[in-house]
């Protein structure tokens, strides 16, 4: 996955994203499983749901969570939802005086 930034119509934008992927779990998973979300590089806040509901605790440093009692057999889906900064937008606002450089957002992953 890219920064914002690296996309063209987004690299001066400021928002809300959500990333959406889906998978299938056989018939033996049990809820007692660990399963571990690490999401890589996140550039500002976030929050993770899986299988529409949410994750209580995730680490908005390390992005990292267990998911592991949300997940169950068959298919399963995680939403990450991350808002950004206004930064790269306010920016564009003013160029003259604007200072800032353009600052990567999004989920990046590794």
């Amino acid at each position: 996955m890219k920064a914002w930034t690296e996309i063209p119509e987004l690299k001066d934008a400021s928002g809300i994203g959500v990333y959406t992927t889906t998978f299938e779990l056989g018939a033996d998973w049990k809820p007692v499983d660990s399963a571990l979300l690490s999401l890589g590089s996140v550039t500002d806040s976030f929050t993770v749901r899986v299988n529409g509901k949410p994750v209580g605790f995730v680490d908005q440093l390390g992005a990292v969570t267990d998911i592991g009692d949300h997940l169950r057999p068959g298919s399963n889906t995680i939403e990450v939802t991350v808002a950004t900064t206004l930064i790269n937008r306010l920016r564009t606002l003013n160029p003259k005086q604007s200072t800032w450089p353009a600052q990567p957002n999004g989920l990046v992953g590794r």
